[in-house]
């Protein structure tokens, strides 16, 4: 499979891999709560979904847990939902309440689902507020998480099929 392309551009993040499957198949990783709980997170940092209502306007609340025990808590409020081409969400880092953690970046994140010849491009664009939010992210760690989170969702779609 291909390799995780990331590309940082002022205040946006974007990465994006070209997976063997459909892009129905792909966003049903998205929308069905159990899927998601199995890939979500960097790999030593299950995530657990607290709450999830698939829908624009809905909410995403989940934790990821590290091996110390440590919870990382964040909160996913949909914007859009055009099944099976895209989905977009404001996200941010929460508390256990769901009340957002101000002092944490947030920002509006795009994924697309671009499908040719049997292969999807999965698309991930983060939009922040600034280019020292988007740097943050990185520097927290986000791209190796993404890189554990996209390589559990390839192994379940390849588990799917």
């Amino acid at each position: 499979m291909s390799a995780l392309s990331v590309q940082q551009t002022n205040n946006t993040i974007t990465l994006s891999k070209v997976y063997d499957a459909s892009k129905e198949l792909l966003f049903s990783m998205f929308k069905n709560p159990e899927h998601l709980a199995q890939w979500w997170g960097p790999q030593h940092w299950p995530a657990s979904i607290a709450s999830f209502d698939f829908k624009p306007g809905g909410v995403w609340h989940y934790y990821m847990a590290g091996p110390d025990g440590t919870k990382a808590w964040g909160k996913a409020t949909f914007q859009a939902i055009d099944e099976p081409n895209s989905l977009s969400f404001i996200d941010a880092f929460s508390d256990e309440n769901g009340d957002v953690n101000a002092a944490l970046p947030q920002g509006k994140v795009t994924f697309t689902f671009d499908e040719a010849d049997g292969k999807t491009t999965l698309t991930m664009r983060g939009e922040y507020q600034s280019e020292a939010e988007a740097k943050k992210l990185v520097e927290m760690g986000m791209v190796e998480g993404m890189k554990d989170t996209w390589s559990q969702l390839e192994a379940l779609v390849a588990a799917q099929q």
